[in-house]
């Protein structure tokens, strides 16, 4: 995010992708840790698997560089 003009702050929409739905309720819990009201747009996807077999998570986030 810092990298391309922008911050977490200004996260607009994120999908998360899982291995295994069973972890949903602990991905909520740290979604609010990182993120405020209003939250971003979000989408929880589970996936047969990520780019290496031990990932068990991936975060795509879409940012705004507009304050």
């Amino acid at each position: 995010m810092k990298a391309g003009g922008s911050e977490l702050s200004r996260v607009v929409k994120v999908t998360i992708f899982l291995t295994d739905m069973a972890h949903f309720e602990q991905v909520v819990v740290l979604r609010r840790k990182f993120f405020r009201l209003p939250y971003p747009a979000g989408s929880i996807v589970e996936v047969k698997a990520l780019y290496t077999p031990a990932a068990m998570i991936e975060i795509e986030a879409i940012g705004s560089t507009v304050p």
